[in-house]
């Protein structure tokens, strides 16, 4: 029983250093490192040697000793056995053939380990050309093949989950079917094929069009009232794009639409803020597309902002030195200062006159005052006069007459006014 178990843990970690040697083998399979310890071996599948006789360098990370056993005679190792890391030499020979590769094997052992690596050594002289370096596909699947020009062997790497070659490796001369999938994005894709040879090695570059994309908007230019309101503009199509503004007044209340393989209809609410300026203004909404290469402008348009209107001013409570006025007003806007203007000899009053202020913050409504230090017997010319923020706007000059007899000099209760 004892034995059987001995024999099954040889076989279990047998069976792990050869897992252990495939995988790395598979990931560094043009690399030239080797690893060993009393646990584990790696080496290279295959190691690849210039056929003009140019020495490579292949480096051990171990922590045990280790040797080369059966070398071929056409190889020179600088040492063939050591403890611990190191770096090892290996020169090959001319290869006598300009057409045939020469191939070989040697034995590395580390601790009870031993591992295989092939070594492949080009034909001399070598040469490996790529007619064409470079292919282009549109974004739907389809295949184009490229041929390579060379007298020894090769290998291709560098492939993309959405591209597939026929072949990776091969001899001489050779054609290879390159086959690329659907690029349902909008973005250009790449890929940059390394073709290796054992001197030389050569690049094709292979790219994919992004997917063809459209859109369009419902209208190029849309005009506010000088409140604050929205309107609604619609993008239709395929493509990705993002939404902005760089007027502060306007607010969109989407700004990405993610793109779709249908066209698909998405509404873009447009707000503008209240615009308080006696001037018309103008902004734009962009949207950009195609990877910020395109854009579509949508002209915003925003009318002047109004000033009150102010209605005819009305007396009552009439007296001797004071009067009670009586004015209405409408505004698109907050109105927050408002009064009468007054004088018994300016028909025009203004700020230079006599006057009563109030504030407040109502659209429309009506407000009264009385005007004091008046003169008995006296007419008065009265202006009422509101601000919403745009400016100030007038009623018509109204007039009042005090009750009394016409004043007498010194009659004024307010003889500073």
């Amino acid at each position: 029983m004892k034995n059987n178990n001995i024999f099954i843990k040889a076989c279990y970690g047998f069976f792990a250093v050869i897992m252990c040697f495939v995988s790395c083998a598979k990931d560094n399979e043009l690399e030239d490192g080797i690893t060993a310890s009393k646990n584990k071996a790696t080496v290279p599948s295959e190691i690849l040697l210039d056929g003009n006789g140019d020495s490579k360098t292949i480096n051990i990370d171990a922590d045990c000793e280790w040797s080369f056993t059966n070398v071929p005679s056409w190889i020179t190792l600088s040492n063939t056995n050591g403890d611990g890391s190191a770096s090892v030499e290996i020169t090959p020979s001319v290869n006598p053939s300009s057409t045939e590769q020469r191939k070989g094997s040697i034995l590395f052992n580390a601790s009870d380990r031993s591992k295989t690596s092939t070594l492949t050594q080009g034909v001399a002289n070598e040469s490996l050309e790529l007619p064409v370096q470079s292919l282009s596909f549109d974004n739907m699947p389809c295949s184009s093949s490229f041929a390579i020009k060379s007298n020894g062997s090769w290998k291709i790497t560098g492939e993309k989950e959405w591209l597939s070659l026929d072949k990776t490796e091969g001899t001489g001369d050779g054609n290879v079917k390159v086959t690329v999938q659907e690029n349902t994005s909008e973005e250009e894709r790449r890929a940059e094929l390394i073709i290796q040879g054992s001197q030389n090695k050569q690049t094709m570059t292979v790219v994919q069009k992004g997917r063809e994309v459209t859109l369009a908007l419902s209208t190029n230019s849309i005009t506010f009232s000088a409140t604050e309101s929205t309107v609604s503009i619609i993008a239709e199509g395929t493509a990705k794009w993002t939404a902005s503004t760089s007027d502060t007044w306007i607010t969109l209340d989407k700004s990405v639409f993610e793109g779709s393989a249908t066209s698909v209809k998405t509404t873009i609410m447009v707000t503008c803020k209240d615009n308080t300026s006696a001037t018309a203004r103008t902004g734009e909404v962009v949207l950009t597309y195609s990877n910020g290469t395109k854009s579509l402008k949508c002209t915003v348009k925003q009318d002047a902002g109004k000033k009150a209107e102010v209605g005819t001013t009305t007396f009552s409570e009439i007296t001797k030195n004071s009067a009670k006025a009586t004015a209405s007003y409408t505004s698109d806007f907050p109105v927050t200062v408002y009064g009468f203007y007054y004088s018994n000899t300016n028909i025009t009053p203004g700020e230079n006159d006599m006057k009563v202020e109030l504030t407040g913050s109502d659209k429309s409504g009506s407000f009264s005052a009385t005007l004091t230090g008046l003169k008995s017997g006296s007419k008065y010319y009265v202006r009422a006069y509101a601000n919403n923020g745009v400016g100030y706007s007038y009623g018509e000059v109204t007039t009042v007459t005090t009750s009394g007899d016409k004043p007498e000099n010194n009659d004024n209760p307010n003889p500073n006014l």
